[in-house]
């Protein structure tokens, strides 16, 4: 076995690293260097890092080796993941019905005129290169619709369901990226493996670059909260508008 390298996650050699021949068949982490692990573990820990800015727990190591080996061992070539987009459902929650058949719209498109007692939506919005956090008031066919034709279920304030809308989008975006990162990281490391089983270790394994831009970064809406808070208390704070208030936050920031 081969010392401990220090990580280098583009693949490629360090002094003093034992060479592996070629032919080998890795089945399992028991079966590769000290090297090799390294090597791998600094993939993982870059796509940890990519999503969340932190470094990944002994759990989640111990959980993506079983997830590397699992069923597959590298005289088999890895299959790249499938990324999973985001669905309508991830980010919106039903917040009641339509009080009457809503008007169409000036689109061209043709468009399916939300009827009354169909249920309403709605919809949060996070992205862009400024990060924006904003709501959106849909039908199912998530075209929008004004707050003025929609019966809240329970009486229950706007603030209420845009809570709930912020709270379902964080939950299934962590879980979207995080599987995604971690599939992508699994799809790395069994390729380096593959590669060293036909070339041995250390070499150099290309294309890992393009690989290394599909991690994705997630940012949630508790995160944004507190900044769109803050902006709309000094908007309010600081009106200049002759007298007529600005209006105050209607999200709690706490939740």
């Amino acid at each position: 076995m081969a010392g401990l390298a220090t990580p280098n996650p583009t693949g490629g050699t360090a002094s003093g690293i034992t060479t592996e021949s070629a032919g080998v068949t890795y089945k399992a982490k028991s079966t590769l260097t000290a090297h090799m692990i390294a090597e791998c573990e600094a993939v993982f820990a870059i796509a940890i890092k990519t999503l969340n800015d932190a470094d990944p727990t002994s759990g989640q190591i111990a959980s993506f080796w079983r997830g590397t080996f699992d069923r597959w061992n590298s005289s088999r070539l890895p299959t790249m993941p499938r990324y999973k987009q985001r669905q309508s459902a991830d980010s919106s929650v039903e917040a009641g019905t339509f009080s009457c058949d809503l008007p169409l719209g000036k689109s061209e498109e043709v468009q399916e005129q939300p009827l009354a007692g169909c249920p309403a939506f709605v919809k949060v919005h996070v992205g862009g290169p400024a990060k924006a956090l904003g709501w959106l008031w849909v039908d199912s066919a998530n075209q929008t619709a004004s707050t003025a034709y929609i019966d809240f279920y329970d009486d229950q304030p706007m603030h209420a369901y845009t809570q709930d809308a912020m709270i379902q989008y964080d939950k299934a975006e962590l879980a979207r990226l995080a599987l995604w990162n971690c599939k992508l990281a699994i799809y790395m490391v069994r390729r380096r493996i593959n590669h060293w089983t036909k070339n041995g270790c250390p070499s150099a394994v290309g294309g890992e670059d393009s690989l290394m831009a599909k991690m994705e970064q997630i940012v949630l809406c508790r995160e944004l909260l507190p900044v769109y808070t803050a902006l709309a208390q000094n908007i309010l704070d600081t009106d200049d508008s002759g007298g007529i208030p600005a209006p105050a936050p209607t999200f709690p920031v706490s939740w």
